[in-house]
């Protein structure tokens, strides 16, 4: 719900059919197909927290996996559960202009790995994080830019307490939008990304997943705690460094580069159309050792981007790679 109150929600005669006007996200989420799977989910944010363009909110969330093989429900099969909760403060700068944000979160993620899933950990794993935030967006458009540009650098920290997972992660992105006619835009994007560790031990599960879509990771437990970046083209986790049987299991330094070329077909209160061509370039690396900026993986393609009020941004697209890789263990 995107124009929620909460201060209306006592108030039994403005539940029409909730309770609105304050312009509130508030956010409910149940999926499951029985005993086998489950995922609750809650989240609320507040856009003018006293009455200024700060944001405040929260979201939870907690999924449980039960061991079943061949639908059959098997206790030897093992479980994951899964349990995640972050709070999260932002507010715009007047220095060194208007454009610039920052943002200040604290997370907290739990997962119990009971044989479920060989690529991570077995047992309870923890990590507390606190992440900073800084960025800058002037564009026209916060669905379909033209003009203007949006930068983000931030800094994720997981201090090493305890038995607590431990790394540092840094993220920098870029985007720049230029008008070439009266409908059609050339916008290219920049991503690179570092994950370290503070105490010179080896980060345990932590890495970039390089290519796929997201219609690729719906229900991929594999890749719980991992970034996955999507690269139009490519199959999920298809790059990156790989073990010694060929499976991928990600890189701690991340370059990816994207071009497209948007033409606002549409647009409307009911609809909004934007078909492009794109050319995608990324990799993942394990180290600085094997570090090369130049070792890309390239790919291009068309596509196209509704945004309708009801169902949010639907995306179709179809990229043809142009440099080989190896497949991945099935």
């Amino acid at each position: 719900f995107n124009n929620f109150s909460a201060q209306n929600v006592l108030k039994g005669d403005e539940w029409k059919p909730l309770p609105a006007g304050d312009g509130q996200r508030f956010s409910v989420g149940i999926q499951t197909n029985g005993r086998r799977y489950q995922q609750y989910s809650l989240s609320f944010t507040e856009p003018w927290f006293k009455g200024r363009p700060r944001q405040l909110g929260f979201s939870t969330s907690f999924s449980r996996i039960a061991g079943y093989t061949y639908y059959i429900e098997d206790n030897n099969a093992g479980q994951l559960l899964t349990f995640s909760q972050r709070v999260f403060y932002s507010q715009r700068l007047k220095f060194p202009d208007p454009w610039f944000t920052t943002q200040t979160q604290l997370g907290f993620q739990f997962y119990d790995n009971r044989d479920w899933i060989s690529t991570l950990p077995t047992g309870v794993s923890q990590e507390v994080t606190i992440t900073q935030s800084l960025s800058r967006n002037n564009t026209d458009n916060p669905i379909f830019p033209t003009s203007g540009s949006r930068f983000t650098l931030s800094l994720e920290i997981a201090p090493p307490l305890g038995n607590l997972i431990q790394y540092h992660k840094w993220r920098l992105s870029n985007a720049w939008n230029t008008p070439l006619a009266r409908k059609i835009a050339l916008g290219f994007t920049a991503d690179y990304g570092y994950i370290g560790s503070l105490t010179g031990e080896e980060v345990q599960f932590e890495r970039f997943i390089v290519g796929g879509s997201p219609f690729e990771t719906q229900g991929f437990y594999s890749y719980f705690g991992k970034d996955i970046v999507y690269l139009r083209g490519y199959p999920l986790g298809a790059l990156g460094p790989r073990s010694s049987d060929n499976d991928p299991f990600g890189g701690r330094i991340l370059n990816k580069y994207s071009a497209e070329l948007r033409w606002s077909a549409i647009r409307s209160e009911q609809l909004q159309a934007v078909p492009y061509l794109f050319i995608d370039a990324a990799n993942a690396w394990d180290g600085f050792n094997a570090y090369n900026p130049t070792d890309l993986f390239r790919s291009a393609g068309l596509g196209m981007r509704f945004f309708l009020p009801i169902l949010g941004m639907v995306e179709m697209a179809y990229g043809y790679n142009y440099d080989e890789f190896e497949p991945i263990n099935s």
